[in-house]
């Protein structure tokens, strides 16, 4: 089980932030399966940026000036079985994947506080209101290919 009050539960990221003298690649088969994730993100209190706190369950590329990519270095991608509960933001978030799967999942209470404690918003991509529609919802998808959203169970806005 994953109790992280104030951090992601789950995070899966190409870094390319330059600032921290490396660099971390582009993943393949990656499965994320049968797991708790609980209270993530936290509440009240400032969490992490719109890039890494997006959701409980987060996959997502960014660039050497935190910014959203519109590429897809990750493939093959499954996110099965989990059960997430309690986070201010999106249950499951999907992003810059080719290839992937997110079925089966069960997401309750989620997007608690979603329009709270948004900080470092990239100027390239998405506007406000698009970041804080996406934490309103329990699955997002997006700059992603052939990604299957399927079977999941939600409730609890």
């Amino acid at each position: 089980m994953i109790h992280a009050t104030n951090e992601a539960g789950i995070l899966v990221e190409q870094d390319e932030a330059l600032t921290y003298n490396y660099k971390t690649g582009p993943s393949s088969g990656i499965v994320i399966k049968n797991n708790i994730v609980d209270q993530t993100l936290g509440y009240g209190t400032p969490t992490g940026s719109v890039l890494i706190g997006a959701a409980a369950i987060n996959i997502v590329a960014y660039d050497q000036r935190f910014a959203w990519v519109s590429t897809t270095p990750f493939s093959n991608f499954s996110v099965t079985g989990n059960f997430v509960t309690n986070s201010i933001r999106t249950g499951i978030r999907m992003e810059n994947v080719a290839g992937g799967q997110i079925t089966g999942n069960t997401i309750l209470n989620y997007a608690l506080q979603p329009d709270d404690y948004l900080f470092y918003l990239p100027a390239c991509c998405e506007t406000l209101a698009q970041v804080q529609a996406d934490y309103r919802m329990p699955v997002v998808v997006t700059n992603s290919s052939s990604v299957t959203n399927s079977s999941n169970t939600t409730s609890g806005s």
